[in-house]
């Protein structure tokens, strides 16, 4: 087997405040640097004061400067993707570069919904909620294929959590009541269809 290049984003791991995702992300690589001695991996992290992870003869952790997260995910990510040409890219907490410059896997950690508020993202997770800067379309056509349908203008459900599909509305798990778009019906309908008939495929 030839040795793979390894992007692992972990934006937030040195962080002191450390949230569910990033302790998810942090023992993920170090139980990587126990069991893999074999492909390279470049571990890229925003500075902080929580320098909770060492570098070992394959791990090698890449500190990425930049003033806002957003710019950090968006222009920092993809140039130092680009400078070291990893064979696949791992993002680990939610969201990921529009365009990246190598195969790309991304970790989904129970997002309920995305809701569009002017030029941010609310993201409302099972334990957390958060928000970044973006357009709720440019995540329609990326979420589609891990269960996720825009149901109106300003948001966007994952399946998962659909309680009870209505004609004209929806019901989360958490009670929660949104509107389905006057054009949107049929979408919606026949993407909660393909999750239950993917979800039930599994169980056979």
């Amino acid at each position: 087997m030839n040795p793979m290049k390894i992007a692992i984003e972990a934006q937030r791991i040195f962080r002191t405040n450390k949230h569910g995702m990033d302790f998810v992300a942090l023992e993920t690589i170090r139980e990587l640097q126990k069991l893999d001695h074999i492909h390279e991996y470049y571990i890229l992290v925003a500075p902080g004061e929580d320098h909770c992870l060492e570098e070992s003869a394959n791990f090698h952790i890449i500190e990425i400067k930049c003033p806002t997260y957003p710019l950090w995910e968006q222009v920092a990510l993809p140039l130092a993707i680009r400078k070291i040409k990893p064979d696949i890219v791992h993002c680990t907490s939610n969201t990921a570069p529009l365009f990246c410059p190598a195969p790309l896997i991304l970790t989904l950690h129970d997002i309920i919904f995305l809701e569009s508020r002017q030029h941010y993202l609310k993201i409302c997770c099972e334990n957390e909620n958060f928000e970044l800067r973006g357009r709720i379309s440019d995540y329609e056509t990326m979420l589609e294929k891990y269960g996720f349908v825009r149901v109106n203008i300003g948001f966007i459900i994952n399946c998962k959590y659909i309680k009870i599909l209505k004609t004209k509305k929806i019901i989360l798990c958490n009670g929660m009541e949104i509107n389905i778009g006057s054009n949107r019906h049929d979408k919606v309908r026949h993407a909660y269809m393909e999750y239950v008939r993917e979800k039930n495929k599994w169980k056979l």
